[in-house]
């Protein structure tokens, strides 16, 4: 029989009676049935050997059938793993084809694996063969009777479960995946659908914004505006503290609850995210960027000064001559991160108050991130360097812009992004 053919495909688990696989095949009347049987033990022949008994019985000898031997009947995870992997074979080379599992039959850790693994594939059918008992050992012969039950419902539960463990890692983009395989899973019930449909768009909106793709972020958020306007609006403050920086805005053009300085705290939450996931090089370098920002955030608020190409008119007649001399050596001033802080410290007595106080901290924390191999080094942040890089760069971040008479809170914390969607 060629695979094209085949409409309908039975995968049954055989065990020592023969009775209801029979009338499974009877009822179900499929185009290729996969025996999932015992194999010879050293005392006990293998149920393998009752499939042409069956056959013949149900009238299906001309069916096109496979028989799958396990050896390790009583052990649950291979006959769960052995019967995923037919399920997945059988759906991945029969796309249009129905698919039934019956478990009725074999052992209990034979029955177990194979419904447990029907469960976590989309579009299968459960089959159970019913039927009066005599005893508590098995059903009577000839009472047997049919229930197929749809493994979709079940399956995207399950599969729920584990969105809420990505979600709650912050993994956006793997939530987003599997959110969109889950959509395409045949029959969905209205309700869940669109349940789906909206956590789809949440994802990509959190995900873009995890990659500060900000402007994405807020077009997919504005259908949701109403339950997510304090995000949006942390948005809109990012994308203008971001434009300060890029002399697109002035900021006297902030609005009034705005201090300018909202990117540098949406770095600061993008580095716990990372550390929350065990990254740990990839949240120091984001704190080493929030540290810089805020540095080129204040000189650009303060004092109109661009660290790439700082306009040495903007400066006290007293520190023109020297930096004119860095101009003249390199074609233009640009300050890294110390010599930022070191500019501000000669531009502002409370900054150099915190700077005289941190500078060699601050270099010494720098340092640590320098031999990460996200730097310049070879050697991975630990969990113990995150936390002390951490601790001291928020520190010196809100002592800093205090210090500027920046209205500099704590509870930037709470504005993480959210874990349930």
């Amino acid at each position: 029989m060629e695979a094209k053919s085949v409409h309908k495909i039975l995968i049954i688990s055989v065990g020592g009676s023969i009775d209801p696989v029979v009338s499974s095949i009877q009822k179900n009347r499929p185009d290729r049935i996969v025996f999932v049987c015992s194999d010879d033990l050293e005392t006990t022949p293998g149920s393998y050997r009752l499939v042409s008994q069956i056959l013949n019985q149900a009238g299906a000898t001309d069916c096109r059938y496979e028989v799958i031997r396990i050896k390790e009947i009583d052990d649950l995870n291979v006959c769960y793993t052995e019967s995923l992997r037919i399920i997945e074979r059988e759906r991945r080379e029969f796309v249009k084809a129905t698919l039934i599992v019956d478990y009725t039959g074999g052992t209990k850790s034979m029955s177990a694996g194979l419904a447990a693994a029907a469960m976590d594939v989309p579009g299968v059918f459960l089959c159970v063969m019913k039927g009066l008992r005599a005893d508590l050992k098995q059903v009577q012969a000839g009472t047997q009777r049919l229930r197929l039950s749809s493994t979709d419902a079940t399956y995207v539960q399950r599969q729920e479960r584990l969105l809420v463990t990505l979600l709650r890692r912050y993994d956006y983009a793997a939530a987003k995946e599997l959110i969109d395989q889950l959509i395409h899973t045949p029959d969905l019930p209205p309700e869940i659908e669109s349940r789906l449909q909206r956590r789809l768009i949440l994802c990509q909106a959190f995900d873009s914004w995890d990659k500060f793709d900000h402007i994405t972020a807020k077009n997919l958020l504005e259908p949701y505006r109403k339950d997510f306007y304090k995000r949006i609006l942390f948005l809109e403050n990012i994308w203008r503290s971001l434009a300060l920086l890029k002399g697109e805005m002035e900021a006297t053009k902030l609005p009034e609850k705005m201090h300018g300085f909202e990117a540098v705290e949406d770095l600061l939450l993008n580095a716990e995210r990372r550390a929350h996931q065990q990254r740990f090089d990839d949240a120091v370098a984001r704190l080493y960027r929030a540290i810089e920002l805020a540095g080129q955030l204040l000189l650009k608020i303060r004092y109109g000064l661009d660290t790439g190409r700082v306009d040495i008119a903007r400066l006290p007649e007293a520190l023109q001559a020297r930096y004119a001399e860095q101009q003249a050596a390199r074609g233009k001033v640009q300050l890294a991160l110390v010599e930022a802080y070191t500019l501000l410290a000669e531009l502002d007595a409370g900054c150099r108050s915190v700077w005289e106080r941190w500078e060699k901290a601050l270099k010494n924390l720098l340092q640590l991130r320098n031999y990460s191999i996200l730097a310049h080094g070879f050697k991975p942040i630990s969990q113990d360097d995150y936390e002390r890089i951490r601790a001291e760069s928020v520190e010196f971040i809100g002592e800093m812009l205090r210090a500027a008479n920046v209205p500099w809170t704590d509870n930037w914390h709470e504005r993480q992004l959210p874990v349930d969607l």
